[in-house]
């Protein structure tokens, strides 16, 4: 399959979220010939993505920042599902920080990974039955329960 160069530059540098508010950013901007891309053109650009499936806005109407998505969610989910079967997480409870973190088995694919990805993996396997999503009080203890 061939893929635009932005989705696999995002993916070589595990980039999930782009700002079009980030200016120097180096799918933006070229510091060699000091030419950028005007906001128009990066917008364009994510739009490009967007109408392909490979990007999503994350803030709705101002659309400045998106998720680009490399791997389709499900694709996340179906990863997320093996690692917690190979790691023997069925009936437990892990967080979305501990999946980001993780080091060990399959879950290497998650290091990382922005946790609106993790997120949205886990909201796809709740819908298949395979996964309770447990919305936390702060930032950092939403959880993942495997069933």
């Amino acid at each position: 399959m061939n893929r635009p160069y932005s989705i696999r530059y995002c993916q070589h540098h595990k980039t999930h979220v782009l700002n079009l508010e980030e200016v120097d950013h180096p799918l933006f901007a070229n510091p060699r010939c000091d030419r950028k891309l005007s906001l128009d053109a990066r917008r364009t650009l994510i739009n490009a993505l967007v109408s392909s499936s490979t990007a999503e806005w994350l803030d709705g109407a101002g659309r400045t920042r998106c998720l680009v998505l490399w791997r389709s969610v499900a694709s996340w989910g179906e990863a997320l599902h093996d690692w917690a079967c190979e790691l023997g997480h069925q009936g437990g409870v892990v967080t979305v920080d501990e999946i980001g973190d993780a080091r060990e088995g399959p879950g290497g694919d998650f290091v990382g990974v922005d946790e609106e990805v993790i997120v949205r993996a886990a909201k796809y396997l709740e819908a298949l039955g395979k996964a309770a999503l447990l919305p936390g009080e702060g930032g950092d203890d939403t959880g993942v329960k495997f069933l």
